[in-house]
């Protein structure tokens, strides 16, 4: 099955250095690269004997602020091509930064994801990716995350695209319909 991946739903600061360079974070001993000017983040781990790669997975959300006195905090969630899902956490302070990865059940996948998307892009990002089947599925843990967060417009059209997700669409082919 090839599933058109969305756009990842970020809130993140964006930093430069007063000469227009660029900030890029780098771990040597793990070759870790988080550049804080574009958002690109090279992070590779072995976890339980499986790969997680932050450049060969596709970024859900994150959230990352400049705090000042040159601290900056970042948290992400990933989606490997198999469906797994890992977290990337990093703090700087000047130069020096811990980056972390951790992997989450499935069933956590959607906490994390909704501590990280707020506000105005809720309901994009439960319709772009929860319905889309991207997410695990727990209809009634996002049905009750789209009810505390939209307003009831918002919340209806979310839970219409929850209610259609499983019907034929026209741009797929109906199994049912081949010779």
């Amino acid at each position: 099955m090839n599933m058109k991946i969305p756009a990842a739903i970020v809130s993140e600061t964006r930093v430069i250095e007063l000469n227009k360079e660029e900030i890029s974070i780098r771990v040597p001993r793990y070759g870790d690269c988080v550049n804080l000017s574009t958002g690109e983040a090279s992070v590779v781990r072995i976890i339980g004997g499986l790969r997680y790669d932050t450049a060969a997975s596709s970024l859900v959300a994150g959230v990352g602020e400049y705090i000042g006195s040159r601290m900056y905090v970042l948290m992400r969630l990933y989606r490997t091509a198999e469906g797994r899902f890992f977290g990337l956490k990093m703090i700087s302070v000047d130069d020096d930064a811990r980056i972390d990865l951790q992997v989450f059940e499935e069933h956590e996948a959607l906490a994390i994801a909704r501590s990280l998307v707020a506000g105005v892009n809720v309901a994009e990002f439960l319709r772009e990716w929860y319905c889309a089947g991207l997410l695990p599925i727990d209809d009634e843990y996002v049905r009750g995350w789209a009810e505390s967060a939209l307003p009831a417009d918002e919340c209806e059209q979310v839970l219409a695209a929850m209610a259609g997700r499983f019907a034929p669409r026209p741009d797929r082919e109906d199994p049912t319909t081949r010779d």
